[in-house]
């Protein structure tokens, strides 16, 4: 299963997102410039703002009023050359303009 493994700010609304899955991690880059702010909503309250009227069905996913973030994949570790994954990767880090794993030996 992908799960988020870490996420590292660059500016007001953009970041990167770290997911892995087994021996395979994702790295995207995420901006929020011209998503939906739902901050402070539960979800039974967007569920409400965003249901068909008819049905009552929420319509989240197809709903035009509600634009999610837009995600670009910066890299994709299946498809490095000699990628040695780390063990276990436990997050990624920012510098300057270079995205970096940061590996955890767990100090042993």
């Amino acid at each position: 299963d992908l799960s988020i493994l870490g996420a590292t700010w660059f500016k007001d609304t953009t970041f990167a997102i770290f997911e892995g899955a087994g021996n395979q991690y994702l790295y995207w880059y995420v901006n929020f410039t011209e998503a939906t702010n739902v901050l402070g909503k539960t979800y039974d309250e967007i569920e409400k703002l965003y249901s068909d009227a008819a049905t009552g069905c929420p319509m989240i996913m197809s709903n035009p009023m509600i634009k999610p973030g837009k995600k670009r994949l910066l890299m994709n570790s299946a498809t490095v050359e000699n990628w040695v994954a780390p063990s276990p990767p436990s997050g990624l880090g920012l510098y300057g303009r270079t995205v970096f794993t940061i590996d955890d030996n767990n100090f042993g």
